[in-house]
């Protein structure tokens, strides 16, 4: 899920701005917040035997 939205949000940036490198470091860090929120929603069911 944090790659998908780091890679929309990362061609998202390049369209509006034009600069290919400079909006990664920002699409890494969407995508690391997304990552980890989703992994610890992962953990929180799995705890409480909740459906996926």
């Amino acid at each position: 899920m944090g790659l998908v939205v780091g890679a929309i949000f990362y061609l998202m940036e390049v369209i509006a701005t034009g600069d290919l490198l400079g909006t990664l470091p920002f699409a890494a860090v969407i995508g690391a917040i997304f990552w980890v929120t989703s992994l610890g929603e992962r953990r929180r069911r799995n705890k409480h035997h909740l459906p996926r």
